[in-house]
């Protein structure tokens, strides 16, 4: 009988980085509302406010979407080294 057994069990240190690549997105996207509900709480509401946090959310956004895709390329990358051997 065939041994039936998913693509990450098979590479311990793939799903740690991930993981770890999954932790940091949610981090970052956290870490960049916190920063903008400061900002907003210490100055006036006006426009030019509003425009410049949205530009920051969007900067995080992108900050953490390169992260997201850097762990998952570099998890790819060690499951295929790990599958070699």
């Amino acid at each position: 009988m065939a041994k039936s057994s998913s693509v990450l069990s098979k590479s311990k240190p793939a799903l740690f980085i991930l993981l770890l690549g999954i932790a940091l997105y949610f981090g970052i996207i956290c870490a960049g509302e916190v920063v903008v509900a400061k900002m907003k709480a210490l100055e006036s509401h006006n426009h030019i406010t509003e425009v410049i946090t949205n530009k920051l959310l969007r900067k995080y956004d992108k900050l953490a979407l390169g992260v997201l895709i850097a762990f998952l390329l570099l998890s790819v990358k060690r499951f295929w080294k790990d599958s070699r051997y």
